[in-house]
């Protein structure tokens, strides 16, 4: 059934590409499906002014996003510490930037996996990312395994960390089985596959959602975290040690309670350290 509703989604999508031409998801204008237009005016995070802990712009200095540790937040709520090492985030979630996540997850606009694979290979390379069209089209034409990682071009803010020749792997947060038979297929593990083929890191396939979650949009910070606590689980096919040094993605940080639950699994199950990254940051 999966694979029907995949070749009937490419079907259905050829015909409309004739019906009704490729438009922006930012602008709705003809053409590709993000514009470099509205790719070059993407709210891009300076990473070198941003939170260390959790990804947050401007909170390199002093982070009012994160409970740091020995804070009076922390003490009363243990539960919400980071786990996770760092974090990176490439864009805020505004503008531009929501509209793409929102339409690749839920407006079954595949296309859109090659430009968050880019994004999200931006923050792992510590650079800041600006589309050209040479650039887009690459991204949305060449196979994925002829990709080429064209953050090594980037504009760099700062001479940050390359996280790529840091980590032993990189794992992706899974969707849950529900949001995978409503949308017919794992938004981040397409991803995964490209930042993967860009990177050269090997994609672990290390989690799987254990159970049914409410709607994490719905729910408060610590309602959040609440939900998603025992929401993961070691993949049951997983063998051999767990990779020592972890890159684990996400499409959206809002409160970290997803990814630290991830992370707590990683890390009990002989992960090292484990470091997050994000397309977009909440703040």
């Amino acid at each position: 059934m999966h694979d029907f509703n995949h070749i009937y989604k490419v079907l259905a999508t050829s015909i409309l590409e004739t019906i009704s031409p490729t438009r922006c998801v930012a602008c709705d204008v003809p053409g590709d499906v993000l514009c470099p237009s509205c790719a070059s005016s993407l709210p891009f995070i300076d990473l070198s002014l941003a939170c260390p802990r959790c990804g947050a712009p401007y909170g390199r200095a002093l982070c009012t996003e994160c409970p740091m540790p020995g804070s009076e937040e922390a003490l009363l709520h243990p539960e919400e510490a980071f786990p996770f090492a760092r974090a990176r985030a490439t864009l805020s979630f505004e503008g531009g930037a929501k509209k793409i996540i929102r339409t690749y997850k839920d407006g079954d606009e595949l296309r859109l996996d090659a430009v968050i694979a880019s994004l999200l290979c931006a923050a792992i390379r510590g650079r800041m990312r600006q589309f050209g069209q040479t650039h887009l089209s690459h991204f949305l034409t060449v196979p994925v395994d002829n990709e080429t990682d064209w953050s090594d071009t980037s504009v760099s803010s700062s001479a940050l960390e390359d996280w790529s020749h840091w980590a032993s792997a990189l794992a992706y947060v899974p969707a849950s089985p529900e949001a995978v038979r409503r949308r017919d297929f794992d938004h981040m593990e397409r991803v995964a596959i490209r930042v993967a083929a860009r990177t050269g890191l090997p994609l672990a396939h290390l989690l799987t959602s254990e159970r049914k979650t409410h709607d994490q949009r719905e729910l408060g910070r610590g309602e959040r975290f609440a939900n998603r606590n025992g929401s993961f689980s070691l993949a049951v096919d997983t063998t051999g040690p767990i990779p020592r040094r972890i890159i684990l993605i996400d499409d959206v940080f809002t409160t970290g309670a997803t990814l630290s639950a991830a992370s707590r699994v990683l890390l009990d199950g002989g992960a090292e350290e484990v470091r997050a990254v994000t397309c977009c940051r909440v703040w």
